[in-house]
Protein backbone atom coordinates (compact mmCIF):
# COMPACT_ATOMS: atom_id res chain seq x y z
CA UNK A 1 0.00 0.00 0.00
CA UNK A 2 1.19 3.32 -1.21
CA UNK A 3 1.05 6.36 1.20
CA UNK A 4 -0.75 8.34 -1.52
CA UNK A 5 -3.53 5.80 -1.27
CA UNK A 6 -4.83 6.51 1.95
CA UNK A 7 -8.42 7.09 1.88
CA UNK A 8 -9.50 9.08 5.20
CA UNK A 9 -13.09 8.98 3.36
CA UNK A 10 -13.14 5.52 4.30
CA UNK A 11 -14.88 6.43 8.48
CA UNK A 12 -16.89 9.85 9.03
CA UNK A 13 -14.51 11.42 11.70
CA UNK A 14 -17.62 12.83 13.04
CA UNK A 15 -17.98 10.10 14.78
CA UNK A 16 -14.71 10.01 16.50
CA UNK A 17 -14.60 12.77 19.29
CA UNK A 18 -11.32 13.78 19.77
CA UNK A 19 -9.48 12.03 16.84
CA UNK A 20 -5.92 13.20 15.47
CA UNK A 21 -6.36 15.50 12.51
CA UNK A 22 -5.93 13.71 9.01
CA UNK A 23 -3.31 15.93 8.17
CA UNK A 24 -1.50 14.73 11.22
CA UNK A 25 -1.92 10.92 10.46
CA UNK A 26 -0.71 11.67 7.02
CA UNK A 27 2.78 12.90 8.38
CA UNK A 28 3.05 10.13 10.70
CA UNK A 29 2.78 7.47 7.91
CA UNK A 30 4.79 9.95 6.23
CA UNK A 31 7.50 9.79 8.85
CA UNK A 32 7.16 5.66 8.61
CA UNK A 33 8.02 5.61 5.17
CA UNK A 34 10.95 7.73 5.17
CA UNK A 35 12.75 6.14 7.84
CA UNK A 36 11.34 2.75 6.85
CA UNK A 37 10.39 1.39 10.41
CA UNK A 38 9.85 -2.09 11.33
CA UNK A 39 7.14 -1.38 14.62
CA UNK A 40 4.82 0.99 15.42
CA UNK A 41 3.98 2.01 19.16
CA UNK A 42 1.03 4.15 19.79
CA UNK A 43 -0.35 4.92 23.03
CA UNK A 44 -3.34 6.78 23.45
CA UNK A 45 -6.22 4.69 21.45
CA UNK A 46 -9.55 6.22 22.39
CA UNK A 47 -12.26 5.54 19.93
CA UNK A 48 -9.38 3.96 17.39
CA UNK A 49 -9.49 6.63 14.06
CA UNK A 50 -5.64 7.25 13.89
CA UNK A 51 -5.16 3.44 14.97
CA UNK A 52 -7.18 2.66 12.25
CA UNK A 53 -5.15 4.34 9.44
CA UNK A 54 -2.07 3.63 10.82
CA UNK A 55 -2.85 -0.13 11.80
CA UNK A 56 -4.30 -0.49 8.01
CA UNK A 57 -0.80 1.16 6.49
CA UNK A 58 1.08 -1.19 9.06
CA UNK A 59 -0.07 -4.13 8.56
CA UNK A 60 -0.12 -4.18 4.48
CA UNK A 61 3.44 -2.77 4.66
CA UNK A 62 4.77 -5.60 7.25
CA UNK A 63 4.88 -3.28 9.52
CA UNK A 64 4.27 -4.81 13.27
CA UNK A 65 1.83 -2.66 15.40
CA UNK A 66 1.60 -2.00 19.77
CA UNK A 67 -1.33 -0.05 20.78
CA UNK A 68 -1.13 0.86 24.35
CA UNK A 69 -4.42 2.17 26.59
CA UNK A 70 -5.28 1.97 29.99
CA UNK A 71 -8.75 1.27 28.97
CA UNK A 72 -10.47 2.98 31.93
CA UNK A 73 -13.85 3.42 29.76
CA UNK A 74 -15.04 0.03 28.82
CA UNK A 75 -17.55 1.14 26.51
CA UNK A 76 -15.27 3.32 24.37
CA UNK A 77 -12.44 0.67 24.73
CA UNK A 78 -15.24 -1.97 23.02
CA UNK A 79 -16.36 0.07 20.04
CA UNK A 80 -12.95 1.22 19.41
CA UNK A 81 -11.75 -2.93 19.16
CA UNK A 82 -15.35 -3.10 16.76
CA UNK A 83 -13.78 -0.33 15.01
CA UNK A 84 -10.70 -2.48 14.53
CA UNK A 85 -11.49 -5.75 14.13
CA UNK A 86 -10.41 -6.08 10.76
CA UNK A 87 -6.47 -4.61 11.74
CA UNK A 88 -4.16 -6.95 13.43
CA UNK A 89 -2.97 -5.30 16.34
CA UNK A 90 -1.29 -5.95 19.52
CA UNK A 91 -3.24 -4.61 22.58
CA UNK A 92 -1.55 -3.40 25.52
CA UNK A 93 -3.38 -2.35 28.40
CA UNK A 94 -1.33 -0.36 31.05
CA UNK A 95 0.18 2.94 32.03
CA UNK A 96 2.35 4.16 28.96
CA UNK A 97 5.15 4.77 31.94
CA UNK A 98 5.35 1.39 33.24
CA UNK A 99 4.72 -0.49 30.11
CA UNK A 100 6.91 1.21 27.40
CA UNK A 101 10.28 -0.10 28.27
CA UNK A 102 9.45 -3.76 27.98
CA UNK A 103 8.20 -3.54 24.48
CA UNK A 104 11.42 -1.49 23.58
CA UNK A 105 13.07 -4.05 25.28
CA UNK A 106 12.01 -6.73 23.23
CA UNK A 107 12.54 -5.46 20.00
CA UNK A 108 16.04 -3.80 20.23
CA UNK A 109 17.29 -4.46 16.97
CA UNK A 110 13.66 -3.34 14.97
CA UNK A 111 13.57 0.36 13.63
CA UNK A 112 10.83 1.47 15.88
CA UNK A 113 8.70 4.80 15.96
CA UNK A 114 6.61 6.00 19.00
CA UNK A 115 3.04 8.06 18.24
CA UNK A 116 1.71 9.41 21.61
CA UNK A 117 -1.60 10.94 21.81
CA UNK A 118 -2.04 10.18 25.75
CA UNK A 119 0.05 11.06 28.14
CA UNK A 120 0.50 14.72 27.28
CA UNK A 121 2.54 17.38 29.63
CA UNK A 122 6.01 18.00 30.35
CA UNK A 123 6.44 14.64 32.43
CA UNK A 124 5.79 12.86 28.77
CA UNK A 125 7.82 14.51 26.42
CA UNK A 126 10.77 14.20 29.52
CA UNK A 127 10.43 10.65 29.49
CA UNK A 128 10.04 10.36 25.73
CA UNK A 129 13.23 12.34 25.50
CA UNK A 130 15.64 10.02 27.66
CA UNK A 131 13.56 7.33 26.07
CA UNK A 132 14.64 8.36 22.40
CA UNK A 133 18.75 8.73 24.43
CA UNK A 134 18.63 5.37 25.95
CA UNK A 135 17.33 3.04 22.89
CA UNK A 136 19.15 3.50 20.02
CA UNK A 137 16.80 1.79 17.29
CA UNK A 138 13.84 4.53 18.35
CA UNK A 139 13.90 6.72 15.65
CA UNK A 140 11.19 9.50 16.61
CA UNK A 141 8.71 10.42 18.71
CA UNK A 142 5.67 11.83 17.40
CA UNK A 143 3.42 14.09 19.68
CA UNK A 144 0.10 14.87 19.08
CA UNK A 145 -1.92 18.62 20.78
CA UNK A 146 1.63 19.57 21.33
CA UNK A 147 0.73 23.19 21.61
CA UNK A 148 -2.46 22.58 23.78
CA UNK A 149 0.34 21.56 26.37
CA UNK A 150 3.35 23.21 25.83
CA UNK A 151 2.40 26.66 27.03
CA UNK A 152 6.22 27.54 28.28
CA UNK A 153 9.61 27.88 26.22
CA UNK A 154 11.12 25.29 27.86
CA UNK A 155 8.79 22.70 26.43
CA UNK A 156 9.09 24.36 23.12
CA UNK A 157 13.26 24.05 22.95
CA UNK A 158 13.03 20.65 24.05
CA UNK A 159 10.89 19.88 21.13
CA UNK A 160 11.95 22.13 18.64
CA UNK A 161 10.32 21.30 15.51
CA UNK A 162 6.94 22.41 15.92
CA UNK A 163 3.70 21.89 13.52
CA UNK A 164 5.61 20.46 11.08
CA UNK A 165 3.44 20.11 8.51
CA UNK A 166 4.97 22.59 5.84
CA UNK A 167 8.48 21.10 6.64
CA UNK A 168 7.36 17.89 5.64
CA UNK A 169 7.01 18.89 1.80
CA UNK A 170 4.24 16.78 0.77
CA UNK A 171 3.26 16.34 -3.09
CA UNK A 172 1.12 18.61 -4.03
CA UNK A 173 -2.25 16.70 -4.78
CA UNK A 174 -1.83 14.92 -1.08
CA UNK A 175 -1.47 18.64 -0.02
CA UNK A 176 -4.82 19.78 -2.02
CA UNK A 177 -6.41 16.71 -0.43
CA UNK A 178 -5.93 17.02 3.08
CA UNK A 179 -6.53 20.62 2.37
CA UNK A 180 -10.17 19.50 1.80
CA UNK A 181 -10.27 17.64 5.29
CA UNK A 182 -9.29 20.30 6.78
CA UNK A 183 -11.39 23.19 5.71
CA UNK A 184 -8.36 24.92 3.56
CA UNK A 185 -6.93 27.25 6.05
CA UNK A 186 -6.67 24.91 9.12
CA UNK A 187 -3.21 23.36 7.92
CA UNK A 188 -2.12 27.30 8.45
CA UNK A 189 -3.55 27.78 12.30
CA UNK A 190 -1.69 25.89 14.47
CA UNK A 191 -4.12 26.84 17.12
CA UNK A 192 -6.90 24.09 15.67
CA UNK A 193 -6.21 20.45 14.57
CA UNK A 194 -2.83 20.33 13.14
CA UNK A 195 -0.99 20.84 15.87
CA UNK A 196 1.65 17.94 16.48
CA UNK A 197 5.35 17.92 17.01
CA UNK A 198 8.28 15.16 16.52
CA UNK A 199 11.68 14.77 17.29
CA UNK A 200 14.21 12.38 16.08
CA UNK A 201 17.68 11.41 16.80
CA UNK A 202 18.87 14.29 15.36
CA UNK A 203 17.11 16.89 17.37
CA UNK A 204 18.39 15.74 20.30
CA UNK A 205 20.66 18.20 22.74
CA UNK A 206 22.40 16.10 25.57
CA UNK A 207 22.32 19.26 27.63
CA UNK A 208 18.56 18.69 28.07
CA UNK A 209 19.39 14.94 28.88
CA UNK A 210 20.02 15.61 32.65
CA UNK A 211 17.10 17.72 33.40
CA UNK A 212 15.07 15.45 31.40
CA UNK A 213 16.56 12.69 33.78
CA UNK A 214 15.59 14.99 36.97
CA UNK A 215 11.93 15.10 35.84
CA UNK A 216 11.51 11.56 35.55
CA UNK A 217 13.11 10.56 38.59
CA UNK A 218 10.83 13.55 40.15
CA UNK A 219 7.82 12.08 38.76
CA UNK A 220 8.26 8.50 39.21
CA UNK A 221 9.19 9.03 42.80
CA UNK A 222 5.75 10.97 43.07
CA UNK A 223 3.68 8.19 41.52
CA UNK A 224 5.39 5.67 43.72
CA UNK A 225 4.44 7.74 46.91
CA UNK A 226 1.02 8.08 45.55
CA UNK A 227 0.78 4.22 45.32
CA UNK A 228 1.99 3.60 48.89
CA UNK A 229 -0.19 5.65 50.28
CA UNK A 230 -3.02 4.36 48.50
CA UNK A 231 -2.18 0.72 49.64
CA UNK A 232 -1.73 1.90 53.42
CA UNK A 233 -5.06 3.97 53.10
CA UNK A 234 -6.75 0.63 51.56
CA UNK A 235 -4.87 -1.32 54.24
CA UNK A 236 -6.61 0.53 57.28
CA UNK A 237 -10.15 0.83 55.57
Amino acid sequence: MKINSLRFEDLNRKKFPGSMDPSEIYSFIYLLNKKKIDLVIESGRQYGYSTYFIGKYSNINNIKFYSIDLNIDKKITFLSKKNLSKIKINYVEGNFFFVIRKILDIYKYKKIALLVDGPKGLFAYCYCYSLLINYKNLKFVFFDNFIDYSNNLLKFSLFKKINNFHDLRFPLNIRNKLIYFNNKNRIKNSTKDNDFSFISKYDLNLNYFFFCLLIVIYYFMKLKLSRIIKSYLSFRN
